[in-house]
């Protein structure tokens, strides 16, 4: 609702405002982000793109009938398996994902 407001300004010169009057018990909310809020806010963002890709660029565990037929391999290949991209791209993922967590927390307790 808008009422017309006149105020002195000056040697007498009359300047009309308009105000914007709120409906009764509705306060004015002038509650803005604080930087650290900010600031967590952007690294989850970021934290949750690198999830998304991390887990976008892992590979399929389930190796179908080329799995069952080659199942011997299996063992000489699992001796090497902390030093593959799979492997890093796993351990990657699972720190990832703790970090925003955590960041999700800690963003809704900060005010």
């Amino acid at each position: 609702m808008l009422s017309l407001n006149s105020r002195l300004i000056g040697a007498g010169s009359i300047a009309l405002f308009y105000r914007i009057q709120r409906p009764l018990g509705v306060e004015r909310n002038d509650e803005t982000m604080s930087i650290p809020k900010i600031v967590l806010t952007v690294i989850q963002m970021l934290a949750g793109l690198f999830l998304i890709a991390v887990v976008l660029l892992q590979s399929g565990k389930s190796a179908g009938l080329s799995g069952a037929i080659a199942g011997g391999m299996d063992t000489f290949m699992s001796k090497n398996k902390a030093k593959t991209w799979d492997a890093k791209l796993a351990k990657w993922t699972k720190w990832v994902a703790i970090i925003f967590m955590i960041l999700t927390l800690v963003i809704s307790l900060v005010k």
